[in-house]
């Protein structure tokens, strides 16, 4: 049978607990001979003490164990033709691999090496932190990358959202090892732990070796530290401006919405894929098209435990900065006041839920989507109840949704600095 939108590629998943906690998600394609994994830990940068500092760890995570040298991982894992990698963003670490499913036992055991024994080595340290001062320095460089961070400093304010965790030159350059081998111990702990492999395995074989190597990691004493992720309460600033240097203005509209378990959720995601998904969504049809005002144009929502972000841009030239804002809130304020057409909510569900499977094609795709619904407290059967959750969303739900979460947009201009001193 072929997939749809709403069959899955992948068999349904078997969801077990450790009696340490862990929770393992095991989800068999058999056949397939690939495996991956996705192992989740269910805070990330957010709320961290010091910026940078859980990017960082991220990098450093695959730089040895203590019963390995970075030098015998990479040798490890390239040997097999398998890859390995971490990264961290506001809510969650995730630690990932891909293998032939021949291999998955010696993968899993150095996946668990890196959960329980990452040695954070002081030599490999300096050399993540220049490759992490160089990205530091590469997105200070970019117009738009910049733009976005001045937008979400403008609609979280002092919310731990605001920042992007990437840190800054000072904050970085000052992390000591020490810095991260304590944030280490306080993110790495079984009770945060969420591991989700999809592909060619035996669940019985997988959860005995899972018990084996992680079932004797006991939870820490003191309970992790909370962070708080109410919805920013918040009046609209003036315009935010950024002046930089270059031959194009980036104009952004944005505003804080909602967190990816609450109600509104779905007619936010439909009113942003309509808006600026693709080259049939609104904001293509009617300013790049029609009136060619943008080299590029789009909209987004994010899926957070916490609130999410609306957001929609467009690139053009310095001189049509007045013209393209115009045409940018025309848009965002017709969705406010006007919703959807019957019609167009059926088109944008069916784009939605097309896009959506074809996102989950692969069984690192699969393992990606289910551990992290299961990290974000959704539970992986999430993945199974969203087409319908789509499907229920009517005209009037989203034109409310967006009235009550969309109606006072932050704008932001960013661009040549003579360009950003003109008047709407």
């Amino acid at each position: 049978m072929p997939a749809t939108a709403d069959r899955p590629l992948s068999a349904t998943p078997l969801r077990h607990r450790l009696g340490n906690g862990i929770t393992v998600l095991l989800t068999p394609c058999p056949g397939s001979g690939i495996v991956a994994a996705q192992c989740f830990l269910k805070r990330g940068s957010a709320g961290e003490a010091e910026p940078g500092s859980s990017r960082l760890l991220a990098a450093m995570l695959t730089r040895g164990t203590a019963q390995h040298s970075a030098r015998e991982l990479a040798e490890y894992v390239e040997s097999i033709g398998a890859s390995l990698g971490a990264e961290a963003n506001g809510d969650y670490f995730s630690l990932g691999f891909r293998a032939i499913a021949a291999d998955l036992p010696g993968m899993l055991t150095l996946t668990a090496e890196i959960l329980r024994e990452a040695s954070l080595p002081e030599d490999q340290l300096d050399l993540e932190r220049r490759l992490h001062l160089q990205a530091i320095r590469a997105q200070r460089e970019q117009c738009l990358p910049q733009a976005f961070q001045l937008l979400r400093r403008g609609i979280y304010g002092g919310h731990v959202y605001a920042e992007d965790g990437l840190g800054t030159e000072a904050s970085v350059s000052g992390l000591r090892p020490e810095s991260l081998r304590r944030l280490y111990r306080d993110r790495f702990r079984p009770e945060e732990l969420v591991i989700s492999l999809a592909g060619d395995l035996d669940p019985e074989r997988t959860l005995g070796l899972l018990e084996r190597l992680l079932g004797d990691w006991c939870p820490a004493d003191a309970p992790p530290a909370s962070v708080t992720l109410q919805t920013p309460v918040l009046t609209p600033p003036e315009v935010l401006q950024l002046p930089f240097p270059g031959q194009q203005l980036y104009v952004l509209l944005g505003a804080a919405t909602v967190a990816v378990d609450h109600p509104d959720q779905a007619a936010l995601r439909l009113a942003s894929s309509y808006l600026g998904n693709g080259m049939s969504s609104r904001l293509f049809v009617e300013l790049r098209e029609k009136q060619g005002l943008a080299y590029e144009v789009s909209a987004l929502h994010t899926a957070r435990r916490g609130p999410g972000a609306f957001a929609a841009y467009l690139g053009t030239a310095p001189e049509n900065g007045a013209i393209a804002l115009a045409g940018l809130r025309r848009e965002w304020l017709r969705l406010v006041e006007q919703g959807l057409s019957e019609a167009e909510l059926a088109a944008t569900v069916r784009k939605h839920l097309g896009q959506y499977a074809l996102g989950r094609q692969t069984m690192a795709q699969i393992a990606q989507t289910y551990g992290t619904y299961e990290t974000l407290g959704l539970g992986w059967e999430y993945d199974r109840e969203y087409p319908e959750r789509l499907r229920a969303v009517t005209s009037e739900d989203l034109r409310v949704a967006c009235q009550r979460w969309l109606a006072t947009p932050t704008v932001c201009l960013a661009g040549p600095e003579a360009a950003l001193g003109f008047e709407e």
